[in-house]
């Protein structure tokens, strides 16, 4: 009778405990193997969030370096039309007509580094940290020169073109420094036609 009895209370407690363990749970009970699949599927997850996370924050990061690099100006002010020839010049549509010539350039200074090295006893290994550095250097200075050399161009053109404009100072329209009524006919003709005249007591007799 008292097996019986010890028996029923024992099925009453588990009862209870299983009670309260779906009351905790929200009505449902875990065995421990779904608690651990539940564990393993929020570590997979989180896993699996966090490469889209950096790969989302990876494009606002380049943006945000893109956006530095195209805020820097070298124009400082209206008049500067250094700086300005040089901040068209560095567009990337405008840049790339400059590589094949830097790269010419590069190529002819590195082989002559080479060649003065082997007549000094020097030799670098192809590919070694040394190597891959001075490849650059070059590179770099080569861009240099060929962004200097085309402003320098673009600007004698332009000083070429201002120094052969006769109307400049021949045309009386087009010249506001003075009056003009001094300029013989001859020398507005030379002016116009040749671009240069000589005109006999123009500053003065003396």
């Amino acid at each position: 009778m008292r097996a019986s009895e010890s028996c029923c209370s024992s099925y009453e407690q588990q009862q209870q405990q299983q009670q309260q363990q779906q009351h905790c749970c929200g009505g449902h009970s875990h065995s421990p193997s779904s608690s651990a699949a539940a564990a393993a599927a929020a570590d997979a997850a989180a896993d699996a969030a966090a490469p889209a996370a950096a790969a989302a924050a990876a494009p606002s990061a380049a943006a945000a370096a893109a956006a530095a690099a195209a805020a820097y100006s070298f124009c400082r002010y209206e008049a500067d039309t250094i700086g300005k020839r040089l901040d068209d010049l560095l567009k990337r549509e405008n840049l790339k007509t400059l590589i094949p010539s830097a790269a010419e350039r590069a190529a002819r200074v590195y082989n002559n580094v080479i060649q003065k090295g082997k007549k000094d006893g020097l030799s670098m290994e192809k590919g070694s940290a040394d190597d891959l550095h001075l490849h650059e250097e070059i590179l770099k200075e080569a861009l240099v020169r060929e962004i200097q050399l085309k402003v320098a161009h673009e600007m004698r053109q332009e000083q070429l073109l201002d120094s052969r404009e006769g109307g400049l100072l021949a045309n009386p329209s087009a010249y506001d420094e003075g009056p003009l009524c001094f300029l013989k006919p001859e020398t507005i003709r030379d002016l116009m036609v040749d671009g240069v005249a000589v005109q006999q007591g123009f500053i003065g007799e003396e």
